[in-house]
Parts: C-alpha cells; sequence; structure tokens
C-alpha cells in the first residue's frame, strides 16, 4: 500500500510540474495576447480572418456634363409709347408666373428672327415684324421637368409689334403687359437680360421687302433687286 501512495504521489507531481513549466506557460501567453490582437482591430469579429481583400473594382464614371449651352431664340415685342419713348412687352412664365420675353427652342430651317416672332405669336399673341439683327444675348438655367436643367443661351431679336390678338395659343396660361425700359429690367431675374433691356432705345421700324419693278425679274442673288 504505501509503494502505491507514493507512486501516485509521484505521478500528481509530474502531472504539476509539466503544467506549470516556462514553456507551456509562454505559449499560453502568446495565445491570449494574438487573441486580444484581433479583438482590437476595428470591425473585427471573434474567430474572423484579419486579412481582408482590397476592392480593386474601377470607380464609377461620372455623368458627362453638358459642354456647350442650348441655343432659344427671344422677341424683345416694342411699340412706341407715350412720348416717343419704347414700350417693351413681358409675359409671365408658365411654372413660376415671373416676367420673362416670348421665346423657345428653333424649328429645322428656322432663322433667329423666325423662331422670335412665332415664339411671341404662340405666348404672346403678337402680330408684327422682326427686325434682322439681334439685340444681344444672355444665359439661364432651365428648369426641366424630368434630369438635371439645361443650360441655355438666348438671342434676343427685336420685334415690333403691330398689335396683340386677343386670341393665342396659350392665351389661358399666361399673362402680358408693357412696361418702359427700366420698369421691365427691374421685373426680370436674369442680370444679363436687365442690362440689355435697360438700354434698349427706340429702334427704326424694319424696311418692307422691295417689290420688284413692272417687267423685270428680281435678281435671286442675294442683296440684288
Amino acid at each position: 500500500m504505501a509503494k502505491s501512495a507514493k507512486k501516485e504521489r509521484a505521478v500528481r507531481a509530474a502531472a504539476d510540474g509539466r503544467a506549470g513549466s516556462p514553456a507551456r506557460e509562454g505559449k499560453a501567453k502568446s495565445a491570449t495576447k494574438a487573441k486580444a490582437k484581433s479583438r482590437d482591430k476595428p470591425g473585427a469579429k471573434p474567430g474572423a480572418k484579419t486579412d481582408a481583400k482590397v476592392d480593386t473594382k474601377p470607380a464609377a464614371k461620372p455623368a458627362k456634363r453638358q459642354l456647350e449651352p442650348r441655343l432659344q431664340h427671344a422677341a424683345l415685342c416694342f411699340r412706341e409709347g407715350m412720348g416717343g419713348e419704347p414700350e417693351i412687352l413681358l409675359i409671365t412664365s408658365r411654372d413660376t408666373g415671373r416676367w420673362v420675353l416670348p421665346k423657345g427652342w428653333p424649328k429645322k430651317g428656322e432663322t433667329g428672327g423666325a423662331s422670335a416672332l412665332r415664339e411671341a405669336g404662340e405666348e404672346a399673341g403678337v402680330v408684327g415684324q422682326a427686325i434682322a439683327e439681334a439685340a444681344g444675348t444672355y444665359r439661364y438655367d432651365k428648369t426641366m421637368s424630368e434630369g438635371p436643367c439645361l443650360h441655355c443661351r438666348v438671342e434676343v431679336h427685336p420685334v415690333a409689334v403691330a398689335y396683340l390678338d386677343f386670341r393665342f395659343p396659350e392665351m389661358r396660361v399666361r399673362k402680358r403687359a408693357w412696361f418702359t425700359p427700366a420698369e421691365a429690367a427691374k421685373a426680370v431675374d436674369e442680370a444679363e437680360l436687365k442690362d440689355l433691356l435697360a438700354g434698349f432705345t427706340r429702334l427704326p421700324p424694319p424696311e418692307p421687302e422691295r417689290e420688284p419693278e413692272p417687267g423685270r425679274e428680281p435678281d435671286p442673288r442675294p442683296g440684288r433687286a
């Protein structure tokens, strides 16, 4: 019995010595430090691999910008007011109700003056004659029902008003009124258009087309009678 008891104590002592050996303690400390480091990394999960793959996919291409402004034509409709000073016709916009010039997109094969005169008839009921030379230009951003705004450059063509129709295509959605150049400049929003209207002076009426002389055919070459 004494021998077996001694043997049992020797086995226990050997087991306790192996558990407390420096080599085992060092391995245990290393494992504890590794676990602590993985916990310290942001977003790391227990047991997850720490080497994340780098995303090499190319970034999405930015949307294409509008390179050139879109061209529109506007009608600066005028008449001779009291004292011989010019008066300018403005109309309200369909969306915001602010004061603007009649304007729009040109049709295929249409000159700037013809486009301005057509828009003046549709939007303001103007009957008159366009003057060939443009009075100036201005820029603005047109709000679209879908998509981004369109940056537009507007050529302004003077239109001598003969009279105003009571009925015209957009009569139910627009108002119209006469202004002095100074009043018109205050009423509009665009800075370039303000300067153009404020400096507008009386213009001579457009010359009517020359009739060919009796018995003589008109010369088809430009500038020839």
